[in-house]
């Protein structure tokens, strides 16, 4: 079959356009990869079907226009100009089929590109290491183009993808670049540079790797060191602009639930003083009710009246709160805690750590039956640490994810999940830990603060 095709396009060409082609082929398949579940645009097939397949005879064309310039003083110039075209052409199908900002396909593309040469220096860094020159077939085990074999050609074609879809799986990540305009505009030059400085790379280095076998090693070995750094720069501006992101949201959560905060304390203080009012109203009309009607209301009140004392006003504020919410559930709540040597924290931070693991712990009672309702809360002093320790039990199953978060069971995922994050982010800040635990459908965090040391 290969000596068939050679015949066809002509033995003086088969390697030039067998070479272009095929890094078309791997330009696309290592950029699709890394585009994989981002968003298409309308009608996508009827998009990127026509656009593969005119991508073909492109290539060929190029293949021609570089095979002309071979042995005159425009080699590099050609060479580089193909490459660059082709790569190109890569981009161009990308921004006609997927509906991603232009930074985010910039980095992709890049990543895809790079994918292609690690893989594609792979290769034959393999071949060079059994002696087999690279330049001559793409055999891994004979030294000539005539003996190569149909099967020995999908085994090249099936390492070179299978190594694509690796650094895909290593290095692709599904988060999007930050919405801040010069940062994306710095994204993209950087994406289109390293792109161009690559390809540049690899056209002048593939013109002197004949000289020897070890240039040819060390130039391969540069190459995919070189690609690796660019992958692993790119990955890493996804997750920081992930983790920008996830600091905007909660720095906007932290600014509701000082507003929240500042609410319930007025709320709470309104209801302490009624309950009191009412306790006064009780004892001088007491002897003009029956027993069964003083009971009744002395009961009313008593859902009302919370006197948790942690050490902490703000604490008490919040934890009376989220009491009254666990009494109309019917949930037993504990609570056991010296808050006294707490102050390091703000009342928002206060607010939001415990309001979030309160209101967790709720939201996963409420789900049990009532007699499997119950959330205990211990503060207590230990080793210079303040310990804060919140078990409750669940239905179901909680998965734990990296970063101290669990998977979100609401439907929303991309706007929920951030009352953990936001627990994570306030406890690393005073140099705390927090740690999940999960055993037998019950669910364990456990806070530990260092205490802040007087002057």
């Amino acid at each position: 079959m290969i000596n068939w095709i050679v015949n066809i396009i002509g033995p003086e060409n088969s390697f030039e356009v067998f070479s272009f082609i095929l890094t078309y082929v791997f330009y696309l398949v290592g950029t699709l990869l890394f585009l994989y579940k981002r968003r298409h645009k309308n009608k996508f097939f009827l998009r990127i079907i026509p656009a593969i397949i005119l991508g073909f005879p492109f290539a060929f064309g190029l293949a021609l226009l570089n095979k002309t310039a071979i042995g005159t003083s425009f080699t590099i110039i050609t060479r580089m100009l193909c490459y660059h075209s082709l790569s190109a052409y890569i981009f161009a199908l990308l921004l006609f089929c997927y509906d991603e900002p232009i930074a985010d396909l910039c980095l992709l593309w890049c990543c895809g590109i790079c994918a292609q040469h690690i893989a594609n220096k792979t290769y034959p860094l393999i071949q060079n290491i059994f002696g087999i020159n690279d330049t001559e077939t793409l055999s891994l085990f004979h030294k000539n183009h005539e003996e190569l074999q149909t099967w020995e050609f999908l085994l090249y074609f099936a390492i070179i993808i299978g190594l694509l879809f690796l650094l895909a799986y290593i290095f692709r990540k599904s988060n999007v670049l930050t919405s801040e305009k010069r940062t994306r505009r710095k994204v993209a030059i950087l994406s289109i540079g390293f792109t161009v400085v690559i390809n540049g790379i690899i056209c002048v280095s593939r013109l002197y790797e004949r000289e020897s076998m070890a240039l040819s090693i060390n130039l391969k070995l540069f190459t995919i060191s070189f690609c690796i750094l660019i992958m692993s720069l790119a990955a890493g501006m996804f997750e920081q602009s992930k983790k920008d992101k996830d600091y905007l949201v909660i720095k906007e959560l932290l600014h509701q639930e000082k507003i929240q905060f500042e609410n319930t304390k007025t709320n709470m203080e309104a209801i302490n003083t009624k309950v009191h009012d009412l306790k006064k109203i009780i004892n001088k009309v007491e002897d003009k009710l029956n027993e069964q009607d003083v009971e009744s209301l002395k009961k009313a009140l008593e859902f009302y009246d919370s006197t948790i004392q942690t050490g902490n006003d703000v604490l008490d504020v919040v934890l009376c709160e989220k009491s009254l919410l666990c009494r109309q559930s019917n949930i037993k709540f504990s609570c056991m805690a010296d808050a006294s040597k707490l102050d390091m924290l703000t009342p928002t931070q206060i607010y939001s750590i415990f309001g979030n693991i309160m209101d967790n712990a709720i939201r996963a009672s409420k789900q049990l039956n009532e007699d499997q309702r119950f959330i205990s809360l211990t503060i207590k002093e230990q080793n210079e640490k303040i310990v804060i320790e919140e078990t409750n039990f669940f239905k179901g199953t909680i998965k734990i994810l990296e970063g101290n978060t669990i998977a979100t069971s609401k439907a929303d995922k991309a706007k929920h999940g951030f009352g953990l994050k936001s627990i994570n982010y306030i406890v690393e800040k005073y140099q705390g830990k927090v740690e999940l635990d999960i055993k037998n459908n019950c669910f364990d965090i456990i806070i530990v603060l260092p205490i802040k040391k007087e002057n």
